[in-house]
């Protein structure tokens, strides 16, 4: 190209610069056409005579101001530019007006295009142009410039040559292939009329003239159709130029949004490799729900509480749901809270990452949300519902209500601050009402009360739906079958361990103990899959047929349960009495532990609040429903002080002591309170093996005393026995007369079981038809 540009400056004269002699047309060299001449380079776009410095632009061929009839073609050098007289009778007026109309087009061209073609091959092209036309305009006066034409002619050739091959726009390919075949047409009509007329001949002949102009003309609109093409390309990259500088703007008020978004919470981020999901075939009922939950309109249903305590798999169930919708080219956008996390745990991340991934699916909402940023940058420092109407609900208006976006927000209970949770949702429900939007929340949470409260408020009420996640021992089943056969065939060390395994024995005991939720199941699978250790032996330490010689194998679900329990205020001194009693697998209601214990009515509903997520706890504190825990590995938590630490209360514990106090302060009930009677007394929970599973020490003997013998020699064979025997074995020994008192119990107890046995026999007799009438009684008092 660099040749190209020297040739361009030097055909636009045939002769050295500084050569101050005059040009006699016939003392011109008829090959001085082909002679190399010495050039000065252009480095810039030539616009017009005066936009450049002397020095740094080719030779111009001008016509002379003065001409002189008996010197026609005689010419001189003046500076840096070459004047050449035209012929007797012929001067620049024969230079037709549109030729200068013409270059000041392309000077106006040259300048606006310069900032588009810098560094472009059109830059050439246009340079060489413009000297074009100022050679063509004195085309008609003389030989000599009939000459450079003919050089200017051949090196525009070449220029747009080679702009058709490197140009990036098809319109200006298409334009400079037409000029490139119109110059190579125009250089033949030139070359036949040099070797008719002679190239150092003066043209003074009409016809000539004539000949020349009219090619002038035809290049004329060539370089007009040029011209066209080439403000074709500069508008369509201006407009590219445009587009990528909206675009530009556009990616860098995404990226100030970006910055603002928890890079780990979404349901497709890396960095929450590899999330829970839903095991094959399983939880398809309720995924099917939410699938058709998600694909409605009804404003009453918008918001979608998925609740369920821990370890039931709401995680696992929103991440499938998510996967799924994407899948299905449905959009959806996720947050999943994390405890702790400063990324995941923290409100303020959860609308513009929901906004971002909004923005980054679809194209009407990213329309509309930069420009509210650009306009309100500090977006991001504002309340909750600020954000939410800013960022999400106003971009949302602007899509069809047929156009459904689906928001998933796990682990709602895991946000930093209850406050702050509560201020989420209801931020959601002020938005929604009354303002229809094609956005539909998903929130999924353990029960926590202030949550349950929350969606008993009444702006609630009309627009959203609870779904509770019901635990599924059949889920278990196949989670547990399947998983099983798979550690027997990728196990290395299965491969001698004959299948089924393990027994359909074990298997069922293994899904009773999950009590229908994945937590425990899901732990299990982990501990026995452990490539450091044999399936078969981490198998019998979960059944208790062997003991772990390490740590516990269940340390994430002991974790999980011990954040639980922290969560409850470490002022409510209720608490290990209270699970000391679950650890004793009683099942009571709230207000018969609270009798029990001694406690005001309330207090165990108050205590338990914060706990719901592992004992279901009723929703009103006078419920009568008896206290469950969600998982029965809970009490085995509770039952293990390697495992539970300083929730330890099974037995062994001094918690678990401290109820054998109040359990015979109960058993000494002796009716009086008609109330209780009506309602049921703790007392009738209890029996004698209730008594003889503590240590018995001599306080406990003391009450022993109070007893009412009542709840002694009822319900269980040989209780009054048992209760015997735990007598004698305190230390000291008790006084002789409480001893008789136990000794009196078995005799009463004996003659019990006597008379009952009679009955028995009596009634059967009775029943053959030879009886005495006597009829068989019940021997619960």
């Amino acid at each position: 190209m660099l040749g190209i540009i020297l040739r361009i400056c030097g055909g636009l004269c045939g002769q050295k610069r500084g050569d101050s002699s005059s040009l006699a047309p016939d003392d011109v060299d008829p090959d001085a056409a082909s002679a190399e001449p010495k050039v000065v380079q252009p480095t810039m776009l030539i616009s017009s005579q005066s936009d450049v410095a002397p020095s740094r632009v080719p030779a111009r061929l001008e016509p002379s101001n003065s001409s002189s009839s008996g010197d026609k073609d005689a010419g001189s050098v003046k500076g840096s530019t070459a004047v050449v007289s035209p012929p007797s009778g012929v001067g620049s007026s024969r230079s037709p007006a549109y030729i200068d109309t013409l270059k000041n087009g392309f000077i106006l061209l040259a300048k606006k295009a310069e900032p588009f073609l810098e560094g472009t091959p059109f830059k050439i092209p246009i340079a060489v142009l413009n000297s074009f036309i100022d050679l063509t305009g004195t085309v008609s006066d003389n030989a000599s410039t009939l000459r450079a034409l003919l050089e200017q002619l051949a090196l525009t050739f070449d220029a747009v040559n080679g702009a058709m091959d490197e140009a990036s726009s098809d319109v200006a390919r298409e334009g400079a292939r037409k000029l490139f075949e119109f110059l190579r047409h125009e250089m033949d009509e030139f070359e036949a009329l040099q070797k008719r007329c002679g190239i150092i001949k003066i043209l003074e002949s009409d016809e000539d003239i004539r000949t020349i102009e009219a090619a002038v003309r035809r290049i004329d609109g060539q370089l007009g159709n040029f011209q066209l093409a080439v403000m074709t390309s500069i508008e369509k990259k201006t407009d590219l130029i445009d587009k990528k500088t909206d675009l530009s703007r556009e990616q860098s008020t995404l990226q100030i949004l970006y910055r603002a978004t928890a890079k780990d919470a979404a349901h497709d981020s890396g960095e929450r490799f590899s999330p829970p999901m839903c095991h094959p075939q399983t939880r398809t009922e309720i995924l099917r729900e939410l699938s058709e939950w998600a694909a409605t309109d009804d404003p009453s249903t918008q918001i979608l509480w998925l609740h369920a305590p821990a370890g039931a798999g709401k995680s696992a169930i929103a991440q499938t749901l998510c996967q799924q919708l994407a899948a299905d080219n449905r959009p959806v956008a996720s947050f999943f809270f994390k405890r702790g996390d400063p990324s995941r745990g923290e409100s303020m991340k959860l609308f513009p990452t929901i906004a971002y991934q909004l923005a980054y699916i679809i194209a009407e909402f990213r329309a509309d949300i930069v420009p509210r940023i650009d306009g309100s940058p500090h977006i991001f420092d504002k309340s909750l519902p600020t954000q939410l109407d800013a960022l999400i609900l106003e971009p949302s208006h602007q899509l069809p209500a047929t156009h459904i976006l689906v928001v998933v927000i796990d682990g709602l209970d895991e946000c930093t601050g209850e406050n702050r949770q509560q201020e989420i949702v209801r931020s959601i429900a002020r938005g929604l009402v009354g303002n229809p939007t094609p956005l539909r929340f998903l929130i999924a949470s353990r029960p926590e009360p202030h949550i349950a409260e929350l969606f008993q408020e009444p702006n609630l009420q009309n627009t959203h739906q609870q779904m509770n996640i019901a635990p599924s021992f059949t889920d278990i089943h196949t989670y547990l079958r399947d998983e099983f056969g798979r550690i027997s065939r990728d196990h290395k060390m299965m491969v001698s361990i004959r299948v089924p395994w393990p027994s359909q024995e074990v298997l069922e005991h293994l899904i009773k103990r999950s009590s229908g939720y994945f937590i425990y199941a899901a732990t299990v699978i982990e501990i026995i899959n452990d490539p450091d250790f044999r399936p078969t032996d981490r198998l019998s330490i979960i059944m208790g047929m062997a003991k772990p010689k390490h740590t516990s194998p269940y340390a994430a679900l002991d974790q999980l349960y011990t954040q639980i329990l922290e969560d409850v205020p470490s002022d409510s001194v209720q608490l290990l009495p209270i699970l000391a009693v679950l650890a004793a697998r009683y099942i009571l209601p709230m207000f018969q532990i609270e009798q029990l214990l001694g406690l005001e009515s309330g207090d165990v509903w108050l205590t338990l609040r914060r706990a719901h997520s592992v004992i279901d706890v009723p929703s009103q504190p006078t419920d009568t429903t008896r206290l469950r825990p969600h998982h029965a590995s809970f009490i085995d938590f509770l039952q293990d002080e390697a495992r539970s630490g300083a929730f330890f209360t099974g037995p062994g514990s001094i918690h678990h002591q401290h109820l054998a106090g109040p359990i015979l302060d109960a058993l000494s009930y002796t009716y009086q309170d008609q109330y209780l009677n009506a309602v049921g007394h703790v007392a009738w929970e209890f029996s004698s093996p209730d008594i003889i599973q503590f240590l018995p020490t001599e306080g406990l003997v003391a009450r022993f005393r109070l007893v009412n013998p009542d709840f002694i020699l009822a319900y269980v064979e040989n209780s009054a026995e048992a209760v015997l025997k735990w007598l004698k074995a305190t230390q000291p020994a008790p006084p002789e007369d409480l001893i008789q008192v136990g000794e009196a119990y078995h005799f009463l107890a004996a003659c019990d079981d006597t008379w009952c046995s009679a009955l028995k026999n009596t009634s059967t007799a009775f029943r053959r038809g030879v009886g005495t009438g006597f009829a068989y009684g019940d021997r619960h008092r």
